[in-house]
C-alpha cells in the first residue's frame, strides 16, 4: 500500500492538471445549476398560477436530476480512466516504474485510485445542486440516502469497467471509444432499473452488492493483466 501511495503521489505531480479539474468542476456545476434552477423556477411559477404544485412536473424534475448525475459519471469516467494506462505506456512511465521493480498491479491500482478520486469529487460536488429537486418533497430521507449511495457505487462500477478496458486495449483511441459505448449502455440500463432498486432496503443492498462484486472482479483482472509489462 505504501508503494501505491508513492506512485499515486508521483502520478499526481506529473500528470494531473489541477487547473483542469477546477475548470471541469466549475463548468459542470454552472451548467447543472442553470438547468436545475431554471426548471425549479418553472415549477414554482406554475404552482403560483394554478394554486398548487404539479407533482407530475416534480416527479420529472426528480428523474431529471438523477439522469444528470449519471450523465456526469458517463462523461467523466471513460475520460479519466479508459486510456489512462495507455497514455502512461506511450510516455514510458510504466516502463520506468517497472524498471525500479514496482509491480504492474500496484501501478494499475494507483491509476485507478487517482481516477476514481477525481470522478467522485466531480459527482459529490454535484449533490448539493441536484438536491434542489428534493425541495418540493415527496421523497423520504432514507430513499435519498440510498439514491446517493447507489450513485457512488455505480461510479465505482463504471470506473472499474474503464480501467479494465485500459488494461486490455493498447490503442488509447479505441479504448476510450469502447469505454464510452459500454458506459452509455450500462448508464441507460441503470437509469431504467434504478427506481426498482430504491423501493426497498433489501433490493438496494442486493443491487449494490452485485455492482461491487463485479467491480472487484474487474479490478482484480485488470491488476493481473500483462499487456503493458511483457
Amino acid at each position: 500500500m505504501n508503494k501505491t501511495i508513492k506512485i499515486l503521489e508521483r502520478l499526481n505531480e506529473s500528470y494531473i492538471k489541477r487547473r483542469l479539474l477546477v475548470l471541469s468542476l466549475a463548468i459542470q456545476n454552472i451548467i447543472l445549476s442553470l438547468i436545475m434552477l431554471m426548471y425549479a423556477n418553472v415549477i414554482i411559477s406554475n404552482g403560483k398560477i394554478n394554486g398548487e404544485l404539479d407533482y407530475t412536473q416534480v416527479s420529472f424534475f426528480y428523474n431529471m436530476a438523477i439522469v444528470l448525475l449519471f450523465i456526469v459519471i458517463c462523461i467523466f469516467a471513460p475520460y479519466l480512466l479508459s486510456n489512462s494506462l495507455n497514455i502512461l505506456y506511450e510516455n514510458n512511465v510504466i516502463e520506468h516504474l517497472l524498471s525500479v521493480k514496482i509491480n504492474f498491479s500496484e501501478i494499475v491500482f494507483a491509476v485507478y485510485l487517482r481516477g476514481i478520486r477525481t470522478l467522485l469529487i466531480l459527482v459529490v460536488s454535484a449533490f448539493p445542486i441536484i438536491s434542489i429537486s428534493f425541495y418540493f418533497g415527496g421523497f423520504s430521507l432514507q430513499r435519498i440516502v440510498r439514491l446517493f449511495l447507489l450513485i457512488i457505487i455505480f461510479a465505482i462500477f463504471i470506473s472499474s469497467i474503464c480501467i479494465f478496458i485500459s488494461t486490455k486495449i493498447l490503442d488509447k483511441n479505441i479504448a476510450i471509444i469502447i469505454a464510452y459505448v459500454i458506459s452509455f449502455i450500462f448508464t441507460v440500463i441503470n437509469i431504467l432499473y434504478l427506481n426498482k432498486a430504491l423501493y426497498s432496503v433489501s433490493y438496494t443492498f442486493i443491487y449494490s452488492l452485485l455492482l461491487m462484486i463485479i467491480s472487484l472482479i474487474l479490478l482484480s483482472v485488470a491488476r493481473n493483466s500483462k499487456i503493458f509489462n511483457t
